[in-house]
């Protein structure tokens, strides 16, 4: 299946089984998933028309702007190499792809309702307009997140090492933030965009020689507990 631009709900969509939506989330190019979330998170635009197939009878809200700090974060894993086109890191363009299909299947006002936990999760934030929208989006995020890395097990292994070891800091990182309800909008958008930038690794070596040093056997030692500890994490464990 090939969709060119942002993303929107659409019956080719709904039809892919758990596989062909892996697929999907494994091959969309960064261009689409960087337009997708910046159309959703545009607050001076109207995204009720836009995206998802949604019109004037669309209970969604307009303001999506928790959804810059999502944005931001997309932006650095194109910057850093690791989605880049249709290339990069295989864990991270299924986790980021599933997510991404996650927020669109939420969008669609006449969606079937297929009970997943984590478009139901997104739709509960995108039409939350009280307090705590902010939590809201958070548990949209950590859901959709779970539901991602179970699906992206199976291509852990095929990433090198060091970004094992990355991969179960960075779950590590995002875990802090949903607990402690980091605003993601706003100031809280380029908080995430400086620590991403400062503190994670600003390129994706896609490959490397077996470890040999002192050093590299520990990473080895490291990237294997990380595989174990994203698994157990996964399922829920």
């Amino acid at each position: 299946m090939t969709i060119a631009g942002p993303l929107e709900w659409c019956p080719e969509l709904a039809a892919l089984d758990a596989p062909g939506r892996a697929d999907l989330a494994r091959t969309l190019s960064s261009a689409q998933r960087i337009a997708t979330l910046g159309a959703l998170a545009d607050t001076n635009t109207n995204t009720n028309a836009n995206v998802g197939g949604g019109d004037a009878t669309d209970r969604r809200p307009r303001d999506c702007a928790e959804l810059l700090g999502l944005l931001r974060f997309q932006e650095w894993l194109h910057a850093s190499g690791r989605v880049v086109g249709d290339r990069g890191s295989p864990w991270w363009r299924v986790v980021n792809g599933s997510m991404v299909l996650d927020i669109v299947e939420a969008t669609a006002p006449q969606r079937p309702a297929s009970g997943a936990v984590p478009p139901a999760a997104w739709d509960r934030y995108l039409q939350h307009t009280g307090g705590g929208r902010v939590r809201a989006f958070w548990t949209a995020h950590q859901a959709s997140l779970r539901a991602a890395t179970a699906v992206a097990g199976a291509v852990l292994a095929e990433e090198p090492e060091r970004e094992q070891v990355f991969i179960g800091a960075a779950l590590a990182s995002v875990g802090l933030a949903a607990r402690a309800n980091l605003p993601s909008a706003g100031v809280g958008a380029h908080l995430i965009e400086a620590f991403c930038t400062t503190c994670f690794p600003r390129t994706y070596c896609s490959g490397g020689s077996p470890a040999q040093s002192r050093r590299d056997r520990a990473v080895r030692v490291s990237a294997a507990r990380t595989r174990r500890h994203v698994q157990r994490w996964a399922a829920g464990s």
